[in-house]
């Protein structure tokens, strides 16, 4: 071949390869935006069943610590009576019950399932990612933990001897409550105690119901913190989603 044939040529040859080349990387690029547009999807979706997960999970833990509020409220009521005779403003059988109250957590965990199924990798945002695990590994773990079915924090565990002993039922209404499959109302009864004085010479109560005390305030910080981080990963969440 002369040279401008050769030129001509390389030329030509040059073009399709450059063509080529594009070709394929615009093909790569069509195939990269695809999967990304189908991650983002996915991650949509995971960050949409979390957030509901959340708000369920949010609500119960708050009517629970309620439960360990009052409940300890009632604690410390009933050790100032029995240690120094404060009477408390309710009925002090309905006090005691209120002690013996007790409450197990049951998180909704679909969503994070999910984002494990899909791989936690998943979520973009490296922080979130950490502050997610945080929730789900440690703060509803704690809650969970902490919750009655565990025999070493089992409030009732602990009380219910002294309520077989110590009081006995009397016919005076409590409360009641209607229940529809057999369309009638179930009354329950107040209690009062068999005797005040030996009630009160009951070390071993006084040294449970101080137990129960520090039972209630590990339950407490563990809902407090538990509820705290469920608010900054669902803002973290809103954020997430509206950027997607």
């Amino acid at each position: 071949m002369s040279k401008n044939q050769f030129r001509k040529y390389f030329k030509y040859a040059f073009g399709e390869i450059v063509l080529v080349v594009i070709g394929i990387l615009i093909a790569l690029q069509i195939n990269n935006w695809n999967e990304n547009r189908k991650l983002n999807k996915e991650e949509v979706a995971v960050l949409a069943e979390l957030r509901e997960d959340l708000k369920t999970t949010s609500k119960e833990l708050k009517n629970d610590l309620k439960t360990h509020i009052t409940g300890l409220e009632a604690n410390i009521q009933f050790i100032q009576f029995l240690k120094f005779n404060k009477i408390p403003d309710k009925d002090i059988g309905q006090v005691f019950a209120l002690c013996n109250r007790d409450a197990q957590a049951y998180p909704k965990t679909s969503g994070y399932k999910l984002l494990e199924s899909k791989g936690i990798s998943i979520i973009t945002n490296d922080t979130f990612r950490k502050e997610i695990s945080k929730l789900y590994q440690l703060n509803i773990k704690r809650v969970t933990e902490r919750g009655k079915l565990n025999p070493y924090h089992d409030i009732a565990k602990v009380l219910d001897s002294y309520e077989k002993v110590h009081f006995t039922q009397t016919n005076s209404p409590y409360y009641s409550v209607y229940n529809n499959d057999i369309k009638d109302s179930i009354q329950f009864y107040k209690f009062k105690t068999v005797s005040i004085e030996k009630l009160k010479r009951d070390n071993n109560l006084l040294i449970d119901l101080e137990k129960i005390v520090s039972i209630r305030m590990s339950k407490i910080y563990a809902h407090k913190d538990a509820i705290s981080q469920i608010k900054t990963v669902s803002e973290i969440i809103n954020k997430e989603l509206e950027k997607l």
